[in-house]
């Protein structure tokens, strides 16, 4: 289970079919009643992401498994939420139902583990704070799912992110700008979107306000149009990464010194699994603070602290480097770049080090660039590209 098929096809493929990500949410619900309004041939893609063979739904999940991973409805309602959760599953099924579109749940528990979970566990341990949202949608919803809608026959896929996709008149690329709800905006998701992916895949709620869309909802008796929005991430359901390590990996937390940026002991730390770049509360030090962590270093096992000045920094390196516009960035780009979700953004100068890996240099200091997260590029509402974080020039790091 969880490998991907060839692409041969269950039927052929047609323009006129959409696969909608269907996670149980008001958000992707919204997105296929859309797509049904204006004509598509819709059908709803849930995936199930993580194995559960202990509890109830577990074993029930596994009942009905094909080849292809695909399984039918059928699933218990008495269970906790998180986002992905069976409930949610249930949930993206009654939505199906209501809309009048086929309905199926795609098992990628392998894949999703493989490509989200693992890489998660491992960037903490090396002292690195990653984005699994990110992971899912590069590795997971753009592209196994992608291939999996066009196993069904659908040429296109959707989801219920706020962000807009448009083909360039001029030379026909694809791009991403940010979605007209500015407040929702999600398109610093898509910074790894390939031509390929992109031209397949289409955004219905990035000219909608999430009001608007939560009256759509409304208006078409969708069972899910009050539902809360999952601000945790979904395999963590408590949102507490330092049990799941322990529990995932048996990650045994070894105390360290913390330093200051002049590489003086002033404390203890319990295990650089966590702490990330900018964090205040729960260092457990005294002294003329506040304290924030500016660096971490996993060969010395130093945690390393400074005041508000040091969490700030100017420069930063970035692998995995993609651009939307273009195919490589040939010298010196102007860009506006922010380094966290819903992070401040600021004006930066991006140049090319070498193949996937470019230097980023911000106008002013920008706070807690982050080693693990991402840096997205912008020139005005236009998504130029981006990349991972994998180390940056500040007070923090002179200790290192």
């Amino acid at each position: 289970m969880g490998k991907l098929k060839p692409l041969e096809k269950l039927r052929d493929v047609s323009r006129e079919r959409v696969a909608v990500a269907m996670s149980g949410g008001v958000d992707s619900s919204t997105a296929a009643l859309i797509l049904k309004e204006e004509g598509y041939d819709v059908i709803g893609l849930t995936m199930r992401l993580w194995e559960d063979g202990e509890s109830d739904e577990g074993r029930m999940l596994n009942l009905k498994a094909t080849d292809l991973d695909i399984e039918e409805d059928n699933y218990p309602e008495d269970r906790p939420r998180s986002c992905c959760s069976p409930l949610d599953i249930q949930d993206a099924k009654e939505v199906a139902d209501k809309i009048g579109i086929p309905h199926y749940v795609i098992n990628l528990a392998d894949l999703f583990e493989q490509r989200v979970i693992r890489p998660f566990c491992d960037q903490y341990l090396e002292g690195m704070t990653p984005n699994p949202c990110l992971n899912c949608n590069r590795f997971i919803k753009l592209d196994i799912l992608r291939r999996r809608a066009h196993w069904l026959g659908a040429y296109y896929l959707s989801t219920g992110h706020y962000v807009r996709v448009r083909s360039a008149e001029e030379n026909g690329r694809f791009l991403v700008y940010r979605a007209e709800d500015s407040s929702k905006d999600q398109s610093c998701m898509f910074w790894s979107a390939t031509q390929e992916q992109l031209c397949h895949f289409l955004s219905p709620l990035g000219d909608y306000t999430k009001e608007r869309v939560r009256k759509l909802a409304e208006r078409a008796y969708l069972p899910v149009a009050d539902k809360m929005e999952s601000q945790e991430i979904c395999f963590i359901s408590d949102n507490n990464y330092h049990r799941f390590l322990r529990e995932k990996v048996g990650y045994c937390p070894r105390p360290g010194p913390i330093v200051d940026t002049e590489g003086k002991v002033i404390g203890t730390h319990q295990g650089l699994a966590f702490y990330t770049i900018g964090q205040r509360r729960g260092l457990g030090i005294g002294g003329p603070g506040p304290y924030y962590v500016v660096g971490i270093d996993t060969e010395k096992n130093l945690l390393i602290v400074g005041h508000w000045k040091d969490v700030y920094g100017r420069e930063l390196i970035a692998e995995e480097a993609n651009f939307i516009p273009f195919d490589h960035l040939e010298g010196d780009l102007r860009v506006t770049a922010q380094v966290r979700y819903r992070g401040e953004e600021g004006e930066a100068i991006v140049r090319p080090v070498e193949e996937s890996r470019v230097q980023v240099t911000f106008r002013r200091p920008i706070r807690a660039i982050t080693p693990g997260q991402s840096v997205v590029f912008y020139q005005g509402d236009l998504l130029v590209g981006g990349g991972i974080i994998s180390s940056f020039s500040g007070s923090g790091q002179a200790v290192v």
